[in-house]
């Protein structure tokens, strides 16, 4: 049932198109950026002479630096991260229960075992969603672009915790990174999947993930409650103080709220009342 359920959420055409999207907003970002060097202006008059000219180019060289780049695609990405993580197959239980495909389910195979399939699928579809536009993001960036560290203007300030593997071993932190993010994509759309038990448009549910991530956010912020903090843990790369503990444990307590919200209103007796 779990390998049925995942292919059903990782094959259908919303799955592949999130993933164009994803690369979209990748690609916007970073031009956002980066316009100042890819928009440069060398025909400026106060870069007359040669060696004017020369240095500018030098200076444009190193803003395409791959370290620059790469990160330069995480701009809006992070922020991304509840919506992509919620679209791709968060609405299938209430699809399931609309159409009445949950009563056919439920006459062939144990009830539990299609919600446990249903949770584990939906949170490894949120995850890949928000995960496979930075693989794929990262080998063209490992392709296009080129440069040392010592060229990145932010060298030992990005990476949070990890800067020093942005410095010593950069793929090995590009890896660790796109797992948090799949980390942080189930988390999300676990969320979209627990309130599908109790809403009923499509629209709602999708859009629930990105609002607890904003209200969240302003909430922790007023109270000082980190846990709470969504923007602080997901830009990790930006602060420093953000520890991995601190990371694993706002994701842990996400996914088991929810999961318990769901396994508890996706019963027979809630469904069929």
């Amino acid at each position: 049932m779990f390998i049925a359920e995942l292919k059903r959420a990782i094959l259908r055409k919303k799955f592949m198109l999130l993933i164009i999207f994803g690369m979209l907003i990748i690609i916007i970002g970073s031009i956002f950026e980066l316009k100042e060097y890819i928009f440069f202006n060398y025909n400026a008059s106060d870069l007359a002479t040669a060696e004017l000219q020369n240095s500018a180019r030098d200076m444009v060289r190193r803003g395409f630096n791959k370290y620059a780049v790469w990160f330069s695609m995480l701009k809006y990405y992070t922020i991304a991260v509840p919506i992509l993580a919620s679209l791709p197959y968060s609405t299938s239980f209430l699809e399931d229960r609309k159409f009445k495909i949950m009563q056919a389910i439920d006459s062939r195979i144990n009830h539990n075992r299609y919600i446990v399939a249903k949770f584990l699928s939906n949170g490894i579809a949120g995850g890949l969603s928000t995960a496979l536009p930075i693989i794929i993001g990262s080998i063209m960036v490992n392709i296009l672009f080129s440069g040392n560290i010592d060229e990145f203007y932010a060298k030992g300030a990005y990476g949070g915790i990890f800067s020093y593997l942005v410095i010593k071993n950069f793929y090995l932190y590009i890896i660790i990174h796109t797992l948090l993010l799949f980390c942080f994509g189930f988390a999300y759309s676990s969320i979209a999947l627990a309130v599908s038990t109790k809403l009923d448009k499509n629209f709602a549910v999708m859009i629930f993930p990105l609002l607890f991530f904003i209200v969240s956010t302003i909430i922790g912020q007023v109270l000082d409650l980190k846990i709470l903090r969504c923007t602080r843990s997901i830009e990790f790369y930006l602060n420093p103080t953000v520890g991995l503990g601190e990371i694993f444990l706002q994701v842990l307590v996400f996914i088991l709220v929810t999961s318990v919200i769901f396994f508890v209103f996706s019963r027979k007796e809630y469904i069929y009342e």
